[in-house]
C-alpha cells in the first residue's frame, strides 16, 4: 500500500486516521435522518419489505423505486467486495514483504502488477463470512440483510457506539410498537 504512495508517511497515516471518522460521521448522520422512516414503514419491513423498498414505499414514490434502490445497494456491495478484495490483497502484501506473512504472498504478478496470490486470503475470508451470514440466516436475502446491517454498523470510528445504540433503540421501538399493536388487538 505504501509502495504504491506519494509520501507514505503522511499520506497513510493521514488517510488511515480521517477515513473512519468521516465515513463513521457519514454514517451516523444517514442513520438518524432515515430511522423516522424506518419506524413509520415498520409493518412494511416486519411484511418482508427491504427497508429501502419500504421507504420508497412510505414515501410515495414510484412503485419502480424501492427494487431499483435494491439492486443499487446490490451492486454496491459488490463493489465494495471487490474494494475489499483489492485493498485486502495489498495489505497482505504489504505484510509478507515487511517479513511478517510468508514472502510467497509479496510476490506480484509479471503482467497485471498486482499480488495475485495475496488475493487468495481477502478472497477466501469474505467468501466465509457471506456464506457463514447466509448460512445462519437461513437464506441468502435474509443472510445478505444482516451481513449488511452489521457491516454499516460494525464500522469503525467514532460513532460506531451510538450508531449501535441507535439502531438498539430502532429495534427496541418496533417490538415494543409490534407488542403494542398485538396488545390492543386482543
Amino acid at each position: 500500500m505504501a509502495a504504491e504512495t506519494r509520501d507514505p508517511k503522511r499520506n497513510v497515516p493521514l488517510a488511515v486516521m480521517s477515513l473512519p471518522v468521516v465515513l463513521g460521521s457519514a454514517y451516523l448522520l444517514a442513520t438518524i435522518v432515515q430511522l423516522p422512516g424506518l419506524a413509520a414503514a415498520s409493518a412494511q419491513i416486519e411484511a418482508g419489505l427491504s427497508p429501502p423498498a419500504a421507504l420508497a414505499l412510505h414515501a410515495k414514490l414510484p412503485p419502480a423505486v424501492g427494487p431499483a434502490a435494491d439492486l443499487l445497494l446490490a451492486v454496491s456491495m459488490f463493489a465494495g467486495l471487490v474494494g475489499f478484495v483489492n485493498f485486502g490483497s495489498r495489505f497482505v502484501a504489504t505484510l509478507a514483504a515487511d517479513k511478517l506473512l510468508p514472502s510467497q504472498l509479496a510476490v506480484v504478478h509479471r503482467r497485471y502488477r498486482s499480488p495475485a496470490l495475496a488475493m487468495i486470503i481477502p478472497t477466501a475470508v469474505g467468501f466465509v463470512v457471506v456464506e457463514l451470514a447466509v448460512v445462519v440466516a437461513g437464506d441468502v436475502t435474509s443472510g445478505y440483510t444482516a451481513l449488511a446491517t452489521a457491516l454499516v454498523y460494525s464500522l469503525p470510528g467514532p460513532s460506531a457506539g451510538v450508531r449501535w445504540a441507535t439502531y438498539g433503540t430502532m429495534v427496541e421501538g418496533n417490538e415494543m410498537d409490534r407488542h403494542h399493536r398485538i396488545s390492543t388487538r386482543s
